[in-house]
């Protein structure tokens, strides 16, 4: 049974009494299981149970998230990882958490949301023009009723430092636009590999776009030419079990100023009148 350390921030606002449950219900343990240090006034704790299976030191601080909780657990028959932990959490409080991503990079981070969903975001550290202690979200790449003030895009740079390669979220970066360009309605997600961070320097580029009803069967026909103006076209295919669907089009495409496996597989849906609504592009992927 080993142990693992966690590092986690709370957007929104969270009272104190909340995070004993929701770590006894993450962690799958029992409240007396736990040992919380609250860093708050009226709420410190003086003497730690050292022999608790899950320590968490918990810091409120300020901007758009509201906790920081510092967490190790050990001599668990189960011990979750940050993703996994994080989902839960999330799916438990009905808030967004976010938790470090792998990387040297100090504004990386991964948000848990609680329909189960993972995604890249980019917070900064406070810094000294700032109120003390504020944490800002300057970007998150999924669209969240939680976080309705941060600009939803992708977070190129951790693309890129998550596969060590740069060449490959500069073009993931100009199929976006291209997209965008196409079709300023559209709906663009990251799918695959990208959206999970499983990639590596030899990934190809999944997505799924979701367009206006009305402009779906336009958009299908035109949308190579409109990609051939960023990177030249070497040959493109479509899965013939979609070629009449009304709604539906799978669609591959091969460049010619890029290698053969950084190709691009693109999902083209038509959205239902009740779900469309105009919004910046998303990713992520199902939750545990």
């Amino acid at each position: 049974m080993s142990g693992r350390g966690y590092d986690f921030f709370l957007a929104g606002k969270w009272a104190a009494h909340e995070l004993l449950p929701m770590l006894a219900d993450g962690f799958r343990v029992r409240p007396d299981e736990i040992d919380i240090a609250y860093d708050e006034a009226g709420a410190d704790a003086e003497d730690r149970n050292w022999g608790a299976r899950v320590l968490c030191s918990a810091g409120p601080v300020g901007g758009d998230c509201s906790w920081l909780l510092e967490v190790y657990a050990h001599g668990l028959a189960e011990v979750p990882d940050s993703r996994t932990l994080g989902l839960r959490l999330a799916r438990l409080a009905g808030r967004v958490v976010l938790y470090s991503a792998p990387l040297a990079r100090p504004s990386a981070y991964w948000m848990a949301t609680p329909d189960g969903r993972v995604g890249r975001a980019r917070m900064y550290d406070p810094e000294d023009d700032w109120p003390v202690g504020t944490w800002r979200l300057d970007a998150v790449e999924l669209e969240t009723p939680q976080l309705p003030f941060v600009p939803v895009e992708f977070i190129y740079e951790m693309i890129g430092d998550e596969a060590e390669c740069h060449p490959l979220a500069q073009t993931l970066r100009g199929i976006v636009a291209a997209l965008r360009t196409y079709c300023p309605e559209g709906r663009v997600e990251l799918r695959g590999p990208l959206a999970t961070a499983t990639h590596d320097r030899y990934s190809g580029v999944d997505l799924r776009w979701t367009v206006p009803g009305e402009r779906f069967a336009g958009v299908a026909a035109g949308v190579g030419d409109h990609l051939a103006g960023s990177h030249p076209l070497l040959t493109a295919r479509s899965d013939p079990d979609f070629h009449h669907a009304p709604d539906r089009r799978l669609l591959t495409y091969f460049f010619r100023d890029l290698p053969l496996f950084r190709r691009l597989d693109l999902e083209i849906r038509a959205a239902r009148p009740r779900e469309w609504v105009r919004c910046e592009p998303a990713a992520g992927g199902a939750g545990p």
